[in-house]
């Protein structure tokens, strides 16, 4: 059996309020939640929207530039690879916590830990466990152990492994509720509230010192659960809501008829598989 992918484009639709769009006053943005999530958490609940907020509240280590194709410091300053299996890492030592705690080798460690282990209720965890150990040097230095050569490490360290609090992980009653209990990082936006029916208000982190060109150009965010689709047309219509996204052409299209109204389509990747059972290994005759 032959398994192909094709990625190919499809169209969403983002439709802005815009007499209220960023309250100005309030420096707010209200955008509705389709699917609403009660955890904040990559590794619990990687969900399309939730990583909308989770992305920008938990930091990495590095991350991966797309335009210059290039990996660049986050977390860490810097890193070596000391063999085709251990990386070494120096971590920053002016980063802070959302709650005030300095970050360091421990929360990384700890959060490494969490996410490998067998009990854990971590989606996808094949993502994760190519990592054998984390082995703490000091503070800001540590290595990374693979369980075997794996030359996508650093991808995968800059694009899936979220650094949490270290030391409100370890005392959670169960740490399988991060997300939902103590969604603390590093990020430019801090959780300040995280309900099922109120939804999740994310505020600008002060203290966020990363990246010089990465800032928090609006106050707060305020994602509001709104899965139906008729009250959103009317909450943005009667300025209850700033934004709403991936909505079926057709309502963009009649929404984008209002003068208060401004809709945007955003080409986003889709991908396919096909499997082609020539030699029916299945046994089922239709394939």
């Amino acid at each position: 059996m032959r398994l192909l992918k094709s990625a190919l484009l499809a169209t969403a639709a983002i439709v802005c309020a815009a007499p209220a769009f960023a309250q100005k006053s309030q420096d707010t943005i209200r955008v509705a939640i389709n699917n609403p999530f009660v955890a904040l958490s990559s590794y619990n609940l990687p969900l399309d929207e939730a990583s909308v907020f989770y992305s920008e509240v938990y930091e990495r280590l590095v991350y991966y530039d797309e335009h210059t194709q290039k990996y660049a410091p986050a977390l860490a300053k810097a890193w070596k690879r000391i063999d085709n299996m251990t990386l070494e890492f120096e971590l920053r030592d002016d980063i802070k916590f959302h709650n005030g705690k300095v970050l360091d080798s421990s929360d990384v460690k700890a959060t490494i830990d969490y996410i490998t282990d067998p009990k854990a209720k971590v989606q996808y965890a094949p993502r994760y466990t190519w990592v054998k150990s984390v082995e703490i040097l000091s503070p800001t230095k540590f290595r990374i152990h693979s369980t075997e050569p794996t030359a996508t490490d650093l991808a995968l360290l800059s694009y899936r492994f979220h650094i949490w609090n270290g030391e409100l992980l370890n005392k959670a009653e169960d740490k399988d509720d991060y997300g939902r209990v103590n969604p603390v990082g590093t990020g430019i936006y801090k959780v300040t509230t995280l309900d099922k029916n109120k939804g999740i208000v994310a505020e600008r982190y002060d203290g966020f010192n990363i990246s010089p060109n990465k800032k928090a150009q609006i106050k707060r965010v305020h994602g509001i659960p709104m899965p139906d689709r008729q009250t959103q047309a009317a909450q943005l219509m009667t300025g209850g809501l700033d934004l709403a996204r991936n909505l079926s052409p057709d309502s963009a299209k009649e929404l984008g008829t209002n003068p208060n109204l401004k809709v945007t389509y955003v080409d986003t990747g889709n991908l396919f598989y096909i499997a082609l059972d020539s030699q029916n290994l299945s046994g089922n005759k239709a394939l």
